[in-house]
Parts: C-alpha cells; sequence; structure tokens
C-alpha cells in the first residue's frame, strides 16, 4: 500500500466519571465539551473522531439540545465521525458477551437517534484488548477499532509499519485495528508541539505512514487544552494547517475509503497487567509484564467483590422471564455497575471507593428490581458466589442478603437492599485495616488470640432449606495453661423475615479445663462513622445487647444475646466478648440475634 503523503487522523473521547452529580456534568461541559466544539466548528477542512459515553450524550440530550445541532452539522459536512462503544464505558472483556452486545448497541442506537449515523468504529475503554473481541465487535456492527502503537510493536510489526492499520481475525471474523500515539498525544494535550513536530518530520520521511491521536478528556482540567489561548486546540488545529498538503487529516472511514489495497494481518495479544497499571494510574506490580490484565482481580479484593457480585447479578437478570420492562431497567443498573472506574479506578483512593460504592448499589438496585415482593419468597442456597472453587452459603431476605463463607463459617457481604448498601464491603489494594467480615470467632486469653478459628474451614453438618437454616463444625486446637487442647466449634445460622440468628456450641475434647474469652466480631462498613450511633442495653460489662443506628442510610440494627456480655463498639467494629470455663465433655452455648431495618 502507497500513501502519497503522510495521513493524520486526530480524536477526542469525552468520558467523565459516570456517577457524577449535574453540578459537575454541567461544570464538565463548560469546561471541557462546550469549549471544544466552540474550537473545531471553525476549523471545517480538519476532520476529527469523536467518542461520547453514553450517559454524557443522553444528558446533552436534555440539558444542552442545542450542541447536538452543532454536531449534526459538522457530520453533514465530513468534519466529523463518531465512535461507538461500551454506554457506560466498560473494559469490554471484562463484562459477560451478551454485555457487551448490549452496552455497544445501546450507544449506537443513541448516537443514530440523535446524530443520524450508525458508528461504523469502536473506542475501547482504556484500550484493553482481549483477541475474542472481534467476534462481538463485528457482531455488533463494528468495523474497526484503535489499539495503541506499543500493541502493534509488541507483535513484531516494522517500525516503518507501525503506523498503519492491519487486519486481525478471530474465528473467520476479521476486524480493522488502528494505531494511536498515546504516548504523543498525551503530550500534544499538555501543550508539548515539539514532540508532535519532531514524529511529523520523521514521519513524512517515510511514504507508508499514517499518525493517530486519540486525546482523552476525562476531567474538566483536560479541558484546558480547549481554553488555552497558547498551545491549545487552536494553535494545534493551525499549526495542523500550516503542513497541508504534506499532511492530510483523516478519519477513519475516510482513510479506509481513499486506501482500499488489503491489509497486512495481526495477531493482537490481549493488553497485559502493566500496561493496563498504566493506563489506570495503579502502582506497577512484580511480574505484570508477564500476567495478563484480568490479574488485577487477583490482587484488588474489592474489585474481586465487585467483579463476583457482577457476574452473579447478571445471571439473575438474564434469566429473567416475562417482563421486558423490568428487565430493560434491571440490565440499566446493571451495566452501569460495570463502569471501568469501579473495577479499576485510579490514585485518588477515597474517589474510587465512592465510585465502587454507588456500582455495587447499582447491582443491588438491579437485584431488588427483580424480586416480585407479592410473590418472592425467601430462599437459602449453597453455590459458589466468590467464584473460589467452594460452596458458599446465600440467604436471601425480602430486604437483605447474607452471604456466608466455609473459612471462618464468617459473613463476608451483607447487603441491605432497601437502602443499597454492603454493610460488608472490601476495601481496595493497600487498604489498612481489618479485612470486614462478620461473626468472626475468636478465643482470647491473656489479651491474645488462643485459636485461629477465624482461618480454619468449617465443614457443613446440615443444611435445611426448609426451615432456612443450616449448621457448620470445626475443630481445632486452644491454647491453655498446659498447651495446646482440642475443641470443636458449632455455629449454626438461622433466618426469619427481618431476623437473623447465630448460635454457639463450644465443647472441650481433652485436658484440664480451659478458662478464657469468647468473642464474635463484626467488622462493618459505613459511609461515614460520624453518623453513626451506638446504644448499649445494660452496662458494657454485662449487656444484654446493642443498638446501632445508621443515620446516612436510616437503618437501625437491633443486636440481642444471651448470656449477658462484654461489650465494645469502635470503629465500625462491633464485638461482644463472653467469659467462659470450659471443661471437657460439657457444651457451653451462646445465641446471638439482629434485626436489620428502616428507621422508623
Amino acid at each position: 500500500m502507497i500513501l502519497d503523503k503522510m495521513q493524520f487522523l486526530l480524536g477526542f473521547c469525552f468520558s467523565p466519571p459516570l456517577h457524577s452529580s449535574d453540578e459537575e456534568i454541567e461544570a464538565y461541559y463548560h469546561a471541557a465539551v462546550k469549549p471544544f466544539v466552540t474550537v473545531a466548528y471553525q476549523f471545517s477542512d480538519v476532520p476529527m473522531t469523536l467518542f461520547f459515553s453514553g450517559p454524557l450524550l443522553s444528558w446533552i440530550e436534555t440539558e444542552h439540545p442545542e450542541y447536538l445541532t452543532a454536531l449534526t452539522e459538522m457530520i453533514k459536512r465530513k468534519q466529523v465521525e463518531i465512535l461507538g462503544g461500551g454506554y457506560y464505558s466498560p473494559i469490554l472483556p471484562l463484562i459477560p458477551p451478551t454485555d457487551r452486545l448490549g452496552q455497544i448497541e445501546e450507544l449506537t442506537t443513541l448516537v443514530r437517534k440523535l446524530l443520524g449515523k450508525r458508528p461504523r468504529g469502536l473506542w475501547l475503554t482504556k484500550g484493553v484488548w482481549d483477541p475474542a473481541l472481534v467476534v462481538h465487535l463485528t457482531g455488533s456492527g463494528m468495523e474497526y477499532t484503535f489499539l495503541e502503537e506499543g500493541d502493534f510493536r509488541r507483535v513484531g510489526v516494522a517500525p516503518q509499519q507501525v503506523g498503519l492499520p492491519r487486519l486481525t481475525e478471530h474465528q473467520g471474523r476479521l476486524m480493522t485495528v488502528f494505531p494511536f500515539h498515546a504516548d504523543l498525544a498525551e503530550k500534544v494535550q499538555q501543550g508539548d508541539f515539539e514532540s508532535f513536530l519532531a514524529t511529523v518530520a520523521s514521519r513524512r520521511k517515510r511514504d507508508r505512514q499514517l499518525l493517530s491521536l486519540l486525546l482523552s478528556v476525562d476531567t474538566v482540567a483536560d479541558g484546558e487544552f480547549f481554553t488555552r489561548s497558547a498551545q491549545g486546540l487552536d494553535e494545534f488545529l493551525q499549526l495542523v494547517r500550516s503542513y497541508y498538503p504534506e499532511i492530510e487529516p483523516v478519519t477513519a472511514s475516510s482513510f479506509l475509503k481513499k486506501n482500499q489495497q488489503a491489509l497486512d494481518r495481526s495477531y493482537f495479544s490481549a493488553t497485559t497487567y502493566d500496561e493496563l497499571a498504566r493506563r489506570t494510574g495503579q502502582p506497577p506490580r512484580p511480574a505484570a509484564g508477564s500476567q495478563i490484565w484480568k490479574q488485577f482481580l487477583a490482587n484488588d479484593e474489592a474489585a474481586n467483590q465487585l467483579y463476583n457480585k457482577m457476574t452473579y447479578v447478571h445471571l439473575l437478570v438474564t434469566s429473567l422471564r416475562g417482563d421486558k420492562y423490568k428487565k430493560k431497567s434491571a440490565y440499566d443498573d446493571l451495566w452501569k455497575a460495570q463502569n471501568w472506574f469501579g473495577f479499576l479506578g485510579g490514585p485518588d483512593a477515597k474517589a474510587v471507593s465512592i465510585h465502587r460504592q454507588k456500582s455495587f448499589a447499582a447491582l443491588l438496585n438491579a437485584e431488588a428490581l427483580l424480586r416480585d415482593r407479592a410473590n418472592f419468597e425467601p430462599s437459602l442456597t449453597s453455590q459458589d458466589i466468590d467464584l473460589d472453587g467452594v460452596n458458599e452459603f446465600l440467604y436471601q431476605g425480602r430486604s437483605y442478603n447474607l452471604y456466608v463463607d466455609s473459612v471462618g463459617g464468617q459473613v463476608f457481604e451483607w447487603d441491605f437492599l432497601e437502602k443499597p448498601w454492603n454493610y460488608i464491603d472490601s476495601p481496595g489494594f493497600g487498604t489498612e485495616g481489618p479485612q470486614p467480615q462478620a461473626f468472626v470467632d475468636r478465643f482470647l486469653r491473656g489479651g491474645a488470640d488462643a485459636a485461629a478459628f477465624f482461618r480454619r474451614e468449617y465443614r457443613l453438618v446440615e443444611l435445611n432449606r426448609e426451615h432456612r437454616s443450616f449448621q457448620l463444625m470445626a475443630v481445632d486446637s486452644v491454647e491453655g495453661p498446659q498447651g495446646r487442647q482440642p475443641l470443636r466449634l458449632k455455629k449454626t445460622y438461622r433466618f426469619d423475615q427481618e431476623v437473623i440468628f447465630v448460635d454457639y456450641e463450644l465443647e472441650l475434647l481433652t485436658g484440664p479445663p480451659w478458662d478464657g474469652w469468647f468473642a464474635s466480631e463484626v467488622h462493618f462498613s459505613y459511609s461515614s462513622l460520624a453518623s453513626v450511633v451506638g446504644t448499649c442495653f445494660g452496662g458494657d460489662e454485662s449487656s444484654t445487647g446493642y443498638r446501632i443506628s445508621d443515620g446516612t442510610r436510616k437503618t437501625d440494627q437491633h443486636w440481642a444475646w444471651s448470656p449477658q456480655a462484654s461489650v465494645t463498639f469502635s470503629g465500625g467494629t462491633l464485638c461482644p466478648k463472653w467469659p467462659v470455663v470450659l471443661n471437657p465433655g460439657e457444651t457451653w452455648r451462646t445465641s446471638l440475634s439482629l434485626t436489620l431495618k428502616r428507621e422508623d
């Protein structure tokens, strides 16, 4: 394929944070979206490729329809080409195939409705690639997509060919892949035009080149490129013009139309973990260069928990039959939760945490929507919820879900559906403090742990679905005055409407009597500890229960236990503790109950 001149493709991707408020979106619009079109509209001879996330485009339709009028005119005069993609900016290989197709078609439909033209190309969020995507992208009517030039070099494309698009294939499906220079795009956005000029000078010496720049506009700060009087978009477009006719600006579609020769083929490898980390602002990790991008789920428990929940809710939504309107609404919530930021986030840990919580709440909304309140019956099931190869226990009540892991017999997820919130939320990677769990079994002697039941795998003794109860058992040794002694612990969960019961039976198997403390810790996740108030029933050393009021979620937790216990509540951790004296062959028992409900 011989080109008469160097061709240049310029694109902009507008995708603000999904869960932004109307005020934040309005600020983003005035800082980035509007200034862009104000400048670009004046350069009718510079074609551009644009991507708008679905929520942003829908918001523009409602709040600033005049913007769509300007865009439509630019499309008609062939100055602008619109890309498709996932409606809520998901990492496409991360989500189930039907959701990929659904999100792509959702955005395609919106673009065609508002701008009168169906997209032919697709923008991959954060450039995350997997070869199997070819089947689903082509099945959505997409003809081309974009990958970084580094992805081309990694599969052995020669330097003089690295700027040109190539074909890729999977299971007989073909797709065109355009390279874009990510590092150069970032420098241009920062006002460094010298690097651009140096690259142009280098590539103009070759007669077979295309240079593509796609600039991401994710924040208000990114809009500075459009408003700067010097080293901004206006000056850059004038610079591009000054190189006519040696440089010919094109869109992807116009490039393919002008250059209809057969393209060379390459099989692009999946994005690596280190590339994903670089693109999302995560710290590098050992051996990440040899690991596939999905490895991040093994290193970030909060992201993994969100992924597991997303996978589970996807199965619930796809299995719904009959009510297409309810199913559509449930899909909307499911797809919102698939936004990339909730899984991968960035360097701002607080922003990531808030976004993940909102994504998780969207999944809970989808799950609650699928329940027919008139006919729904609470249920107890055993299945592999967290995708670790071992079945967990799931109770689905009218207002909450409770997930119990066989390791420690502990609750690892506690969803309140009426005020969507997970009270046992996992912290992000690198977050200090205890891993949130509920009913963590501890034996204490002399202020130190005397056993490690909370790390042992409990065995199922009985599962009674009809009575919605199950019993777990573990045997471990406990540290006593004369060494370690075997102890058996039985733990029974029972569910009745809005009440959870947990019964304990402790039995020392051999040896001398053992005395110490037994505690059942609960580590809660609250959106704001400042709004949480605890009230003890009785004295701290001889309480019969505890009430925790969450002012943010407007919920009350009513705890009760027998016999009386010493209790502490600090930093979101509730810990009732009983003094025990265990004699071999005797059974010591205690029972806890919890009622979780909305405040009156």
